[in-house]
């Protein structure tokens, strides 16, 4: 295992979240190496590792991982919020906007239920602002959806996350 890798799990705890096995088994030789060989839970750990993706980016993400249940969001409101989070992201709304959006999610269903498709489009619309609070959303969301989803959808996860997005393992804070 490279320094760069022992230097990045030491950073942020890989042992604490039990990755430490997992990376040593991988063999590999570079974080780059780590990113395009990891299984779907270990680069969702990656990601949102601070400063390896953008508050942005992993917004986006957790869009996308909503996108895979788009059937399931049966109100209007929610496939909005979700909508409106991705335009966040990429600066074309306002977080007024997007908590309007969060708080009409809310309102087009009567319970609250953390597990119910809706409440992922909600709660991806309110991942706002930066810091751990952001870097937790996109993980919590895309576990949600891979527990209403197959393997099939898990690595199109895997393979956004890979294609989409350029990853710093330089930058963040501990």
């Amino acid at each position: 295992m490279s320094k760069e890798i022992i230097d990045f799990c030491n950073k942020h705890d890989a042992a604490k979240h039990g990755f430490n096995t997992l990376i040593n088994e991988l063999g590999c030789a570079s974080m780059q190496d780590l990113w395009m060989t990891a299984d779907i839970n270990l680069l969702i750990w990656l990601a949102t590792r601070p400063g390896v993706l953008s508050d942005g980016d992993l917004r986006i993400f957790a869009c996308f991982c909503v996108s895979q249940i788009w059937g399931l969001l049966t109100d209007i409101r929610s496939k909005n919020a979700v909508h409106v989070a991705e335009a966040y992201s990429v600066g074309k709304a306002t977080e007024e906007e997007l908590k309007a959006a969060a708080q009409d999610a809310i309102l087009g269903d009567c319970v609250w239920k953390s597990e119910e498709p809706w409440a992922l489009a909600y709660n991806t619309a309110t991942s706002l602002g930066s810091g751990e609070y952001v870097n937790i959303m996109p993980s919590w969301v895309a576990a949600k959806v891979r527990n209403l989803t197959d393997s099939a959808a898990h690595k199109k996860q895997a393979e956004y996350l890979r294609m989409a997005f350029v990853p710093s393992f330089k930058g963040g804070e501990k």
